[in-house]
């Protein structure tokens, strides 16, 4: 009697354990940088909650396509911008980190451009990556209310918005700041800030339906954040970005800019 006891202790045991260990978290991020990438860069923190918790990227390759998700419940937690912040949050998710680092909205181009020239120029084209919600919105501040006569073009990636303006003469090209801070020396030179606009940090997100488990992820995600070293310079996003607690879980406010999101909702 006593032996088939422990053998049920034993069982229950392992089935609180397993239970603990097997709270799904669904990683998503801005589907504007290549899944493939992206795989590749979330490596680690997949790795480090390998123990604790079922935690898988989903990748995602347009505005509607991540917003279905999360309303599918496919995605319960990312790591977003300022935009895809605001949306997500209007979806019923809570920004428990933030981080240290400021992400910047740059027009970029071959050195020696006249850009008050381009922009006047219905010839001229400027690309933007089609899912990136704050170069939609510079675009539309562009056409809208500067009057500029450039011809915008949707492309994929800030990866190969870069590729197109080294390629191309005279294009030019809104990608995210730190884009252009990961390309190599020699083919940085032949590039240019021409502006920079702050956007805001970045955030990770999680959904309010794992609200009794907010704390404990909070602080999981952070020691990874604290713990994490890439002496190998292997992972630019991770090593980029540095967390700490949002308190009060609010999101940087700009209300143009939230106006124009309204569109997706």
């Amino acid at each position: 009697m006593r032996e088939v006891i422990a053998r049920i202790l034993v069982l229950l045991v392992m089935f609180t354990t397993n239970a603990v260990q097997a709270l799904q978290l669904n990683l998503g991020v801005d589907p504007v940088t290549s899944p493939s990438i992206m795989k590749n860069e979330l490596a680690p923190v997949l790795k480090f909650m390998h123990n604790k918790y079922d935690l898988s990227y989903v990748p995602s390759r347009s505005i509607d396509e991540i917003l279905q998700q999360v309303k599918d419940g496919k995605i319960n937690c990312a790591y977003v911008s300022l935009g895809y912040a605001y949306l997500f949050q209007k979806l019923g998710f809570v920004p428990l980190l933030v981080s240290k680092e400021t992400i910047y909205q740059s027009l970029i181009g071959k050195p020696n451009f006249d850009l008050s020239v381009a922009k006047n120029n219905s010839d001229q084209n400027i690309y933007f990556a089609k899912n990136d919600l704050y170069a939609q919105y510079r675009v539309h501040q562009g056409t809208d209310e500067f009057k500029w006569a450039a011809n915008p073009i949707p492309s994929m990636t800030s990866e190969n918005i870069i590729f197109k303006v080294l390629k191309e003469p005279a294009s030019l090209g809104f990608i995210m700041g730190d884009e252009l801070g990961l390309l190599h020396h020699a083919m940085r030179k032949h590039l240019k800030v021409y502006e920079s606009e702050e956007i805001g940090p970045v955030y990770f997100v999680v959904s309010k339906e794992l609200s009794l488990s907010f704390s404990e992820i909070k602080e999981d995600f952070l020691k990874f954040h604290r713990e994490f070293k890439d002496d190998d310079e292997q992972f630019n996003y991770l090593s980029l970005y540095h967390f700490s607690e949002n308190v009060g879980h609010k999101l940087k406010g700009n209300s143009e800019f939230e106006r124009f999101l309204q569109r997706f909702q």
